[in-house]
């Protein structure tokens, strides 16, 4: 199906395109942090930051698809962690960093882009509201646990643990920008037209910077560490992600139809660009790696597929 292709195609095109450009050496390897750190500092924090504080908290926080979205990722983090370290006999910090790896999903670099071509008018509070339960709930959570893994050894008390995650969250940029729109928006905070439109350029730019950093990030990766762990977190993340999303809409039958498509196909993007430095930090580094590489790479054909599948339903 065209129309299918005509939505994943771009999107894989300009990932395909920051690989070529950092693998022939047009760009070098290194420019890709500068990339990702403009993206943390200025446009991510930019395209929040206009999404969220133009909105009516009283009316617009959605607390329907927020829990919706809290659930589903809540759940296949579980399962996942559970099963790694139950059935697989995985360390902690492996059943939480596959855990991690298929809950939570690219929202920014892959997920947005994919709403903006998927839909005539995006909905776009659903992208914010998902930020929201990433940056809030499911970030927070697996810094805990992974702090917790690694202090075990150490006997760190839980506060301790808590109050050095809690400070890492809350001195992050995008969590700032979360922080200031929601404030402007509650307090009504008239924002100048030259702020806005500065604002607005650097929100249109996020998109196909994002998707050709995802690109350039990859190169220089190969398939190294175990297969089954590899293979279970990209099929957890990939398949039980969005199919916990598809059955928990049914709990929701008021929630308006763009806002559940939306929430399947922001939990069927590839796990969050960030994965990678979890792994280096916690001793997994090929494992990550490897997994976001497999999984990029599969989602490809699973997101075409989804769509193809809902396709009736989106709006384009």
């Amino acid at each position: 199906n065209m129309d299918v292709f005509n939505i994943t195609g771009p999107l894989f095109l300009l990932i395909g395109l920051g690989f070529t450009a950092v693998r022939i050496g047009i760009i070098e390897k290194t420019a890709i942090q500068s990339l990702a750190r403009f993206l943390l500092y200025f446009g991510l924090p930019a395209l929040l930051f206009q999404n969220l504080s133009r909105v009516d908290l009283a009316t617009a926080l959605n607390w329907s698809f927020l829990s919706l979205y809290a659930l589903g990722s809540l759940a296949t983090f579980t399962i996942v962690s559970l099963l790694s370290s139950w059935v697989w006999g995985n360390t902690q910090t492996l059943a939480v960093l596959k855990g991690f790896g298929a809950s939570m999903s690219n929202s920014a670099f892959i997920g947005y882009p994919l709403l903006l071509q998927s839909f005539e008018s995006p909905p776009l509070a659903a992208f914010s509201f998902v930020i929201l339960v990433e940056n809030l709930l499911m970030l927070p959570l697996v810094l805990s646990l992974l702090e917790r893994s690694v202090l075990q050894s150490r006997s760190v008390s839980i506060l301790f643990t808590l109050r050095s995650v809690l400070v890492r969250v809350f001195r992050h940029p995008i969590m700032i920008s979360i922080l200031a729109a929601l404030l402007t928006a509650l307090f009504k905070i008239p924002i100048p037209q030259v702020i806005n439109t500065a604002a607005d350029l650097l929100t249109a730019a996020a998109a196909p910077v994002a998707l050709f950093m995802v690109g350039g990030s990859l190169v220089g990766t190969t398939v190294r560490g175990n297969r089954l762990d590899i293979s279970v977190t990209c099929i957890a993340k990939l398949f039980i992600h969005p199919l916990m999303m598809f059955g928990l809409v049914l709990f929701f039958p008021d929630l308006n139809p763009e806002l559940k498509l939306a929430a399947i196909l922001l939990a069927a993007a590839p796990m969050v660009n960030i994965y990678p430095i979890f792994g280096v930090q916690y001793g997994y580094a090929n494992f990550t790696a490897s997994t976001l590489l497999v999984t990029i790479s599969v989602s490809f054909f699973t997101i075409t597929a989804l769509l193809w599948w809902l396709l009736p339903d989106v709006m384009r």
